[in-house]
């Protein structure tokens, strides 16, 4: 399983290289999507918390990074919930990713609601419950 089933992050190197990860470092992921950002602050050591508004996303992200452990945790919520989701670590968080935009399988999905090439409902929601 990779996360090209969601999509292929943009501009990887470059993230990882702005966010200085760090081995032991704790990162938060605000829009998991696929995990694409996330599986990279991992393989360098970092510990991750994973936030989306699309639960499919995160269930898809928990698998995909079970071996973790306790260094991935995910988390279906918006970003007003980061304070909450951070809560006693919030002070101890070496940086934070958000990938702004509508992931290629929200798009591709045609009862994701934002697709003008594809039949379907015009919704828009980022979430799968709203």
């Amino acid at each position: 399983m990779t996360s090209d089933y969601y999509h292929i992050p943009v501009m990887p190197g470059e993230v990882i290289r702005f966010l200085n990860v760090r081995k032991d470092g704790l990162y938060i992921d605000c829009t998991l999507g696929g995990g694409g950002h996330s599986r990279l602050i991992l393989e360098r050591g970092g510990t991750v918390i994973g936030i989306d508004r699309d639960s499919e996303a995160v269930d898809y992200a928990a698998l995909l990074f079970s071996d973790y452990g306790e260094r991935f945790s995910a988390h279906v919520a918006r970003f007003s919930s980061l304070p909450v989701i951070a809560g006693k670590d919030s002070g101890a968080v070496d940086g934070i990713l958000m990938d702004l935009g509508v992931s290629s399988k929200m798009i591709n999905d045609p009862s994701r609601g934002f697709s003008y090439r594809l039949d379907g409902p015009l919704l828009m929601t980022m979430g799968c419950n709203e």
